[in-house]
């Protein structure tokens, strides 16, 4: 699996409010999707260090009609992975460091909010 399907995965099983394929995406966002939801994206910024850890970034996005909404969604999501420690259900992930906290981009063409969180994951070299 990818970085962003476990993340995914993460997010599905940790929150009441997402459930993957439904209002929660790996990757990229259906045409459909619902007014709320949530992308998780691998993003560029990743690197191998000496010591044999992966750290690879990944973007959360987030859209809702309402600023509110898509606020509390984005803080929601930000508090289940900032600095977390181990990830029972991703064996070879032991950190989630925060990168930027949750913040307002733009609206997009469907008149929706956008928030975007950004985290760095250590990874163990299988």
């Amino acid at each position: 699996m990818s970085l962003a399907s476990d993340i995914t995965h993460f997010l599905d099983s940790g929150t009441s409010t997402l459930t993957m394929g439904t209002n929660l995406f790996v990757a990229e966002e259906p045409v459909d999707s619902p007014d709320t939801c949530a992308i998780v994206i691998g993003s560029p910024g990743s690197y191998d260090t000496e010591s044999g850890l992966e750290k690879r970034s990944i973007q959360v996005v987030v859209k809702a009609k309402s600023y509110i909404i898509a606020e509390t969604l984005a803080t929601t999501i930000f508090d289940l992975l900032k600095n977390k420690t181990g990830f029972s259900s991703i064996a070879n992930i032991f950190y989630c460091e925060v990168l930027s906290a949750p913040y307002p981009i733009d609206r997009d063409i469907r008149g929706r909010i956008i928030f975007s969180i950004n985290f760095l994951i250590s990874k163990v070299t299988p």
